[in-house]
């Protein structure tokens, strides 16, 4: 089933920056995307996580018409679809690990307790930091702490930008494969991405250079 269909998407600031991106993403899909700096990865990530319009263009997610919505329907769209995984993990520095979980929770109607919390904490190898401030876990745990409070929602796509981008191999590759396990659980995943070592992990494989989008695997 299609989850996220771009039809025609064209972005312009000053200059061009999308031009005629199409793109159909199934249900439990896992899509990376590569591409030189400035080429538009962060922006057409904006588009599909509901942080910006694009010029022209639709965008269906769920069959829903995002740009035909208001300000207020896109932002519940995008606190019931979309988790968010960046290179900087935007935990808060004087909040505990359980603490920047339950942040996205303050949106929306949503119910979940700390069991579910303390449930994938479990899951990520991470129960006996749920106490600890962001300062006293190594890069690798926060950024599984950041995966973690993405999906606190159970948002259907995670949007991961640059993830791995300030880890080293090792902890890539426990990201990576925390992706993974979420995708075996249904979730959609996109990745943005650097690093061409880590397209292996993907279904798909997408380059946008020039401003356009291009199937390479």
């Amino acid at each position: 089933m299609t989850i996220i269909k771009l039809s025609n998407i064209y972005k312009k600031h000053q200059h061009p920056v999308l031009e005629n991106i199409s793109l159909e993403i199934n249900q439990g899909e896992f899509i990376s995307i590569t591409g030189p700096s400035g080429c538009g990865k962060s922006t057409l990530i904006q588009i599909i996580g509901i942080l910006e319009p694009a010029s022209k263009g639709t965008y269906l997610l769920d069959n829903q018409d995002i740009f035909k919505m208001t300000l207020a329907q896109r932002a519940l769209m995008r606190n019931k679809y979309i988790g968010f995984v960046f290179q900087r993990y935007h935990l808060i520095k004087h909040l505990s690990v359980v603490e920047n979980i339950m942040l996205p929770l303050q949106y929306g109607e949503h119910n979940v307790g700390i069991d579910k919390v303390l449930s994938l904490l479990k899951a990520f190898n991470l129960s006996q930091y749920a106490e600890y401030n962001p300062h006293q876990l190594s890069y690798g745990q926060q950024q599984r702490v950041a995966i973690i409070r993405s999906i606190i929602t159970d948002p259907p796509v995670i949007l991961a930008d640059e993830p791995t981008g300030s880890l080293d191999q090792e902890n890539a590759e426990i990201v990576m494969n925390a992706l993974r396990d979420l995708q075996k659980n249904g979730k959609t995943i996109i990745f943005i991405t650097h690093n061409t070592d880590l397209i292996q992990h993907s279904d798909k494989h997408y380059q946008l250079s020039n401003h356009q989008l291009e199937l390479t695997k």
